[in-house]
């Protein structure tokens, strides 16, 4: 189905019966308003290039990672608009990235590890984080952070106040560097549930 188009189309109308022994029928209820099941937009998305030492290959590889739009939201499809009105799911997955911004700047020559300091406030509905420890979220790479073009690891998220935490990270993962982030910066963060599960590449 297209994006713009409800995945399912419910109509319920319930069948004639008959009152407990005695032989007397039961007109049918009326037919009620069809329940529509409609795709929930994104609260927003984030679309990463990843770099060569995620990916391992030369070639360009983007990471579509949206943010949920709705708490209840359990999954997510990326369709791929072939030509007018034609569309191709390309990716689909149950990973869902919280959206936030910073409340203090990030120096390029900070250092690598910071114990509390990254102070995020989550923009995006789902804005709880998991208590993680170094060896989950850092050692088996479970806690990851997207910061303008840097992915950072963190551990043990301290929560502030609603929505809003101080994680410890370790900075310039994966290749990449230390850059300068102002306050206000965007900033995108995403648990893995566990050691197997992985992030979805369309």
């Amino acid at each position: 189905m297209p994006p713009e188009a409800p995945d399912v189309l419910l109509t319920v109308r319930e069948d004639s019966a008959h009152l407990m022994v005695n032989d007397y029928p039961v007109p049918a209820d009326s037919a009620l308003e069809p329940i529509i099941y409609a795709p929930l937009p994104c609260h927003d998305v984030l679309v990463f290039e990843l770099p060569l030492a995620w990916t391992g290959k030369t070639a360009a590889r983007l990471l579509v990672l949206p943010a949920r739009g709705e708490t209840l939201s359990s999954a997510w499809t990326l369709w791929w608009e072939r030509s007018s009105n034609s569309f191709s799911a390309v990716g689909e997955s149950g990973l869902f990235g919280r959206r936030g911004q910073l409340n203090a700047g990030l120096s390029s020559t900070g250092l690598f590890y910071l114990e509390g300091g990254l102070d995020v406030t989550f923009t995006s509905p789902d804005d709880d984080l998991e208590d993680m420890p170094f060896d989950e979220g850092v050692g088996a790479r479970r806690f990851l952070i997207f910061l303008g073009d840097g992915i950072l690891l963190s551990w043990s998220p301290t929560l502030v106040s609603a929505g809003r935490y101080t994680l410890s990270v370790v900075r310039a993962q994966f290749g990449t560097v230390r850059r300068t982030h102002a306050l206000g910066a965007e900033c995108w963060c995403v648990q893995l549930e566990g050691r197997g599960q992985t992030m979805t590449l369309p």
